[in-house]
């Protein structure tokens, strides 16, 4: 097992004028430039007025989008909020390459579920979730590594909208996963 390190050291620090700051960054001693957003507000992001919360540990990845949870001594199915189910590709091999990617990363871990309390006004079936391990979006991370599709028929939670657009673009202009060589 190969193991690397990565060493961060922030050189310079300047804001911007729309709540951003510019730094740049040596990730295993290459210069980075980085862009991060501040935000001033005080509310939680996921907080149980809007969500449902639970805790699990994800044992099967389904398909890209569908995971099996254990939740306390339950099993549950939780459709990813946001992607579109690729399994159904006419390129069987492209979807099984994806479907492992995915698992190699995310098979037994711990996650946070957070299902929309109005999801039935929002489109979704009570399975469908956001899933959070640490501080990744998993739905999120999934559209960034070009493994997933924005599905265009669910409505995402408002404030992540934009970033899930962005990230899928990136993908695709970066030629990550589905859009280049997986």
């Amino acid at each position: 097992m190969i193991k690397i390190f990565i060493f961060l050291i922030i050189t310079s620090l300047s804001f911007t004028q729309n709540n951003q700051f510019n730094q740049t960054i040596f990730v295993n001693g290459k210069a980075r430039k980085a862009t991060f957003k501040v935000s001033r507000s005080s509310e939680s992001f996921f907080n149980r007025e809007n969500f449902f919360i639970k805790k699990g540990k994800i044992i099967e990845i389904i398909s890209p989008d569908t995971f099996l949870i254990q939740n306390s001594s339950r099993l549950e199915e939780i459709k990813l909020i946001g992607l579109l189910d690729i399994s159904t590709l006419q390129q069987k091999n492209l979807s099984k390459s994806i479907k492992n990617k995915i698992t190699r990363k995310y098979l037994n871990n711990k996650v946070t579920i957070y299902k929309p309390k109005n999801y039935k006004d929002k489109g979704l079936d009570f399975n469908h979730a956001y899933l959070i391990k640490k501080d990744i979006i998993i739905n999120l991370d999934i559209l960034k590594q070009g493994l997933g599709i924005i599905h265009d028929g669910q409505e995402i939670f408002k404030p992540l909208k934009q970033i899930f657009v962005q990230s899928m673009e990136q993908a695709e202009k970066k030629k990550r996963g589905l859009w280049g060589k997986l």
